[in-house]
């Protein structure tokens, strides 16, 4: 039952959450804010773009944002109103790169992230609001990708090979979803390696 006294809605739609012990269920979503709204929505993508190189792990973007000198992380942003999670990856990725590539592309790993939205952070949300919902893609572009930031944004970006960049990192779920995608290509990109991983405590405890 939310605040309001009124049931909150599962829609088939509603993200699968992988919980702490493991379990797989449906997340009770927050209600979608108008446009108009002053509050970000609590539900965001997190899309891990890489190249593949002739090394024993691919090559990550990373992006450093502006307001906040030496915190990387890969291309994040919230959900529109009405937006879904791809269609948000897809939007995020232009936005935040400049590239420019159609929705097949984007790998969904099925699978969101709940977690702890940072204190200087929560004034961007409706009152009350402290934890956010993450679904989690990745991208392959080619080497030869040129990156065009969001200059309000962002300050600069690097390619790093993936233990690397995980370390960079400022954001815990960021480093493990570099990890558990450089072990999937490690593995020859077969995605049962990366649905492991997901499961593993090591990568998302």
């Amino acid at each position: 039952m939310s605040a309001s006294g009124k049931f909150a809605r599962l829609s088939p739609r509603s993200p699968i959450v992988v919980s702490r012990n493991f379990c797989v269920c449906r997340a009770v979503m927050p209600p979608v804010s108008s446009p108009l709204s002053r509050w970000k929505r609590p539900e965001s993508v997190l899309v891990v773009v890489y190249r593949r190189v002739f090394a024993e792990e691919p090559e990550i973007l990373l992006l450093e944002r502006a307001a906040h000198p030496g915190y990387w992380q890969s291309v994040t942003g919230s959900l529109e109103a009405e937006e879904t999670p791809l269609d948000a990856a897809c939007r995020e990725v232009r936005e935040e790169t400049g590239i420019r590539l159609p929705a097949a592309r984007f790998h969904d790993w099925h699978v969101t992230r709940e977690y702890e939205i940072f204190p200087e952070w929560r004034d961007r949300y409706a009152p009350g609001i402290t934890r956010n919902v993450e679904h989690v893609f990745s991208l392959a572009v080619s080497r030869k990708a040129r990156i065009r930031l969001s200059e309000p944004e962002h300050r600069d970006f690097l390619w790093l090979p993936a233990r690397e960049a995980a370390r960079r990192c400022f954001s815990p779920s960021n480093r493990k979803a570099i990890l558990a995608l450089a072990r999937t290509e490690k593995s020859g990109g077969d995605p049962a390696s990366m649905q492991t991983d997901l499961k593993d405590s090591r990568f998302f405890p």
